[in-house]
């Protein structure tokens, strides 16, 4: 399969195959969504990114028990809790139940794109008059046209 300008495709139809095979059902919405009813642990997600995959459950054990089935097909790394997928960070708060996610770097990236990374805020922003942002439409319009701007 390595090598092949079809790699990706081909790895993809095994995984969907294998997963399939397992239990879990496809999203319809998102082909990279697994849901898995399992029958003991109930409901398990199975998130896939090209080779990386994130298994989360409501129960540990439905989460251990997505692991050991992939693992009898795969060669499978575990990697641990999540810290980072895709270049998002993902910071979890068990006790307040709260799983958080950011992307510090495509936000710095963005905003060195377009010349704001050292910004000089105001201390109270002020709305521009009407005609400052009029430009080409400058003596087209009568007043009563410029109520509400």
């Amino acid at each position: 399969m390595y090598g092949t300008k079809q790699a990706g495709r081909l790895w993809g139809i095994k995984l969907d195959k294998e997963l399939k095979a397992m239990g879990p059902v496809r999203s319809k919405v998102d082909p990279c969504l697994y849901t898995w009813s399992h029958p003991v642990h109930g409901l398990v997600y199975i998130l896939v990114y090209v080779v990386d995959l994130i298994v989360a459950g409501k129960s540990l054990d439905g989460v251990q028990a997505v692991k050991n089935s992939l693992s009898a097909t795969f060669d499978v790394r575990d990697m641990g809790e999540v810290k980072d997928f895709i270049r998002m960070k993902v910071m979890r708060d068990r006790a307040a139940k709260m799983l958080t996610l950011s992307n510090p770097g495509h936000v710095i990236a963005l905003l060195e794109a377009f010349g704001m990374s050292n910004p000089t805020p105001n201390k109270t922003p002020v709305r521009a008059p009407a005609r400052s942002f009029l430009g080409p439409f400058r003596g087209r319009l009568k007043n009563r046209d410029l109520e509400g701007v």
